[in-house]
């Protein structure tokens, strides 16, 4: 997972490594590939030790341990850290001549092969103010469609005040109401927020990719009660096809310059 939060795809590893790597045999015979690699943080050493154990006979598939950085699952920094070779923002996987596929999507290849099960169920991680503990609580098959206010009940409830429920993770995710929120095959889950401090002053955005865009970082200051001087963007900023993304997720630039000119601007936050 990119998002620091989220947790059901090493659960996965952990717990149910067959669905994976049966889900990899079938999407190598399916792409005529020859070879697959496991991008995985060497600090999931539980996982690591699961996946090799049953990866002993299998002299096509290989474990590589990437850096425990954000994002390094997004795909075109899990291919830099495996084969060194940085895509442009406006490539995709195939063009470094590589499919990149996530372990819930591995399980759910082999559940369709072997089981004829389409994607109808989701797996879920909660964290945050939750009354079981802060996580995080993975929560795997759970239907699409759902509410998310039913899944958070299965972790006890929300554990007093917050500030929001996040959908996703708390880089990229974006808050919802929790009466309206359900599971949608994009879920990765929910994360319960503190309540978010208040800061009655100038503060100055930096929007990058990999983060809030301008609307969610301005959602966040109003929040906080914070006035918003100055908007500057991160200088591995690209825009492509109305999107943000970056040129080298992962190996993010100094941004001195930015924040000089968020305070020439009288930002003090």
């Amino acid at each position: 997972e990119c998002e620091p939060t989220l947790h059901h795809n090493v659960y996965l590893a952990e717990n149910h490594p067959e669905l994976i790597i049966k889900g990899i045999k079938y999407a190598m015979k399916a792409t005529n590939a020859k070879k697959a690699y496991i991008g995985i943080k060497g600090k999931r050493k539980k996982a690591i030790e699961v996946l090799k154990e049953h990866l002993k006979n299998e002299e096509n598939i290989q474990i590589k341990e990437v850096i425990d950085i954000y994002p390094s699952g997004e795909e075109r920094a899990l291919i830099h850290s495996i084969f060194g070779e940085w895509l442009k923002p406006t490539q995709i996987p195939i063009e470094a001549n590589c499919v990149v596929l996530n372990a819930e999507t591995l399980a759910n290849i082999t559940r369709a092969v072997e089981n004829r099960k389409p994607v109808i169920d989701k797996d879920i991680t909660l964290m945050g103010k939750l009354k079981k503990g802060i996580g995080p609580h993975v929560i795997l098959q759970e239907p699409i469609g759902k509410s998310m206010k039913d899944m958070i009940e299965i972790c006890g409830g929300i554990d007093g005040e917050y500030g929001e429920i996040i959908i996703g993770g708390p880089h990229t995710g974006l808050p919802e109401d929790i009466d309206q929120s359900v599971i949608t095959k994009v879920s990765g889950g929910a994360v319960v927020t503190m309540e978010l401090p208040e800061y009655k002053g100038p503060v100055g955005l930096l929007v990058c990719a990999c983060a809030g865009d301008e609307d969610r970082l301005k959602d966040i200051a109003s929040k906080m009660k914070s006035e918003v001087v100055a908007i500057t963007k991160c200088k591995n900023v690209v825009e492509v096809k109305g999107t943000y993304k970056c040129k080298t997720p992962g190996k993010c630039p100094g941004q001195a310059g930015a924040v000089m000119y968020l305070k020439s601007k009288g930002a003090k936050r």
